[in-house]
């Protein structure tokens, strides 16, 4: 797989190359995945992000606020303005992944992955639903997001496929892959970008329950709320 850099290079050229095509009244639509943001303002976040990283105005990373501050710093500026301060700053972090300890350039890519899909849906334009970055966000996101919570509320383990991979969570200290001790543990099966938007808040617990679960799914519904994430209370449908 690719650097954590190279990774966050290909999601900021796929976005870049749709924003730049985008007239007056798109760059003004609003998000679904995002309430209160316009296509522009994902843009704007995203750009915020690698100017204050490189500039170390790091207080509040990750909270609403700090993403927040990002939009509301740039909201008079063009499409074309923000595209430029992101290409300028970007290369500095993708070139130079280390500024990032782990897990946070994961979470990098994470957020720029999430968002680029929040920008498509609302631009009208689906697309790169197979990065490699999405298997790479799936992965953490189950680790420190669906395994812990299982464990937590001690519900045991649970089997997730897809068909690009299939995982054992909550069975043990590490995610599983098709471990023979765990084959007849209760199974969710999805598509791989509908398990990647619902690990990352973007599907509703009823979308959820419609995954094709092997039991009842009313149980482990409350995994899928962790962190900053948490369900729609509507559903989202892209």
């Amino acid at each position: 797989m690719e650097s954590i850099g190279e990774l966050y290079a290909e999601g900021r050229r796929r976005i870049s190359e749709i924003a730049a095509g985008l007239d007056a009244a798109a760059v003004d639509r609003p998000v679904p995945a995002c309430s209160g943001w316009t296509a522009h303002d994902v843009v704007a976040h995203l750009a915020g992000i690698c100017t204050d990283t490189l500039a170390g105005q790091l207080d509040g990373v990750t909270t609403a606020a700090w993403a927040d501050g990002h939009v509301r710093d740039r909201r008079d500026r063009t499409m074309n303005e923000l595209l430029e301060e992101w290409s300028l700053a970007a290369p500095g972090l993708e070139n130079a992944p280390d500024r990032f300890p782990e897990p946070l350039g994961t979470v990098w890519v994470l957020d720029l992955t999430a968002h680029e899909h929040d920008f498509r849906g609302a631009v009208d334009r689906p697309g790169a639903r197979d990065a490699p970055a999405v298997r790479l966000a799936i992965e953490f996101l189950l680790w420190i997001g669906i395994h812990p919570m299982l464990v937590g509320h001690g519900l045991g383990a649970l089997s997730l496929r897809t068909p690009c991979a299939s995982w054992v969570v909550g069975a043990s200290t590490d995610v599983g892959h098709g471990r023979p001790e765990v084959d007849r543990v209760p199974t969710l099966a999805c598509p791989t970008f509908e398990l990647f938007r619902a690990l990352t808040g973007r599907r509703s617990r009823a979308q959820i329950a419609r995954f094709d679960w092997s039991s009842d799914p009313e149980p482990f519904l409350p995994a899928f709320e962790f962190g900053t994430f948490t369900t729609r209370t509507t559903d989202l449908h892209e």
